[in-house]
C-alpha cells in the first residue's frame, strides 16, 4: 500500500486557492487537486468497496488512482451545464435560509481549500 503525504505551507494553501477561484479555468484546480479527495472524485474514492465487488480488485485499484492522481480528470457531463447555471441560485437559497438563524452569515467563491 503506498501513502502519498506532503506538506503544504499555509502561504502555499493561500495561493493555490486564490490561483483556482474559478473552477472554469481549471487549469490550476486540475494541477492542485491531483492526489488528493475533492468534492469532484469523493464519491468515486467512497464508493470504492463497491466497485471492488463489481469489478474485481485489480481494475478498481486502478481507477481509485487514476480518480486521485488526473488521469481522467472529469470535463463536464450532461448536467453540468445544468448545475452552472443554477448555482447562483442554488447560493441565494441556502444564504437566505443560513441568515434566517445567522444574520452576519456570507457566501465567498473560492477556489480549491486544502486543509
Amino acid at each position: 500500500v503506498w501513502c502519498l503525504l506532503w506538506y503544504v505551507s499555509e502561504e502555499e494553501k493561500r495561493v493555490i486557492e486564490k490561483l483556482s477561484s474559478k473552477q472554469k479555468d481549471f487549469v490550476h484546480w486540475l494541477k492542485h487537486g491531483q492526489g488528493i479527495i475533492t468534492s469532484s472524485n469523493f464519491n468515486h474514492v467512497a464508493s470504492h468497496s463497491r466497485v471492488i465487488a463489481r469489478k474485481g480488485t485489480n481494475q478498481a485499484t486502478g481507477s481509485l488512482v487514476a480518480a486521485l492522481l488526473g488521469g481522467s480528470p472529469f470535463k463536464g457531463n450532461k448536467a453540468t451545464p445544468y448545475g452552472q447555471r443554477q448555482e447562483p441560485k442554488a447560493v441565494a437559497v441556502y444564504l437566505a435560509l443560513m441568515k434566517s438563524s445567522h444574520k452576519r452569515c456570507s457566501v465567498e467563491e473560492c477556489g480549491l481549500v486544502i486543509s
